[in-house]
C-alpha cells in the first residue's frame, strides 16, 4: 500500500488570493489615505518571473515563494508577475532606492538596476546601489562591510527624499 502524499496548507497564498482578486484588503475602519512618499528595496527580488525562468531561487526561497504565490510558476505565473515591482512601473511613483549585493546568490544585482532603469524612464526618481562583495542579507548584522557602505546612500536617500520632500 502506497502512503499518500500529503498536501501542504498554504495560508499565506490563501491571504494572498483576494489582494490578486479585488485589488486589496478593504479597511476595517474609515482611514485617511496615507501616501507613501519613499521606497527602499534591500537585496530585494523584482521581477519574479524573470528571476526564476534565468535564475531559480535556491531550496528554501523557492519553497517560500510557491507556499506564498499558491504553486509553482508554471502555474500560477500570473501571481508571480502580478507579484513583482517590475509589473507595477508607471509614472507618479514615489522615489525609490534599491540595494544589492553583488555576490549575491538569490537575487542578480540585475534585479535592482532593471527596476530602478525602468522607473526613471518613466520619470521616477530611482537609484540602485550595487554594493561590492556582498551577499543576500548583508545587513544581517549591522556594522558589516555591506551595511557600512550602503549607509551613507540611505542617509542621503532620506534626507533628499523624506525629510526635505
Amino acid at each position: 500500500m502506497l502512503a499518500q502524499p500529503i498536501r501542504r496548507a498554504r495560508p499565506m497564498a490563501r491571504l494572498r488570493r483576494p489582494t490578486m482578486i479585488r485589488g486589496g484588503f478593504p479597511p476595517s475602519c474609515q482611514v485617511p489615505e496615507a501616501p507613501v512618499k519613499s521606497v527602499m528595496g534591500w537585496y530585494a527580488p523584482t521581477d519574479l518571473p524573470r528571476l526564476l525562468d534565468e535564475n531559480g531561487l535556491p531550496g528554501m526561497a523557492a519553497t517560500a515563494a510557491s507556499d506564498y504565490l499558491g504553486g509553482d510558476i508554471d502555474t500560477y505565473r500570473g501571481c508571480y508577475e502580478a507579484s513583482s515591482p517590475a509589473a507595477h512601473v508607471r509614472p507618479g511613483l514615489p522615489p525609490t532606492l534599491l540595494v544589492q549585493g553583488d555576490r549575491d546568490h538569490m537575487i542578480p544585482a540585475t534585479q535592482a538596476s532593471d527596476l530602478a532603469a525602468r522607473l526613471d524612464a518613466v520619470g521616477v526618481p530611482a537609484t540602485a546601489v550595487t554594493i561590492p562583495w556582498a551577499e543576500h542579507n548583508f545587513t544581517g548584522q549591522w556594522g558589516t562591510w555591506g551595511s557600512q557602505i550602503m549607509r551613507p546612500h540611505v542617509q542621503r536617500f532620506l534626507q533628499e527624499r523624506v525629510i526635505k520632500g
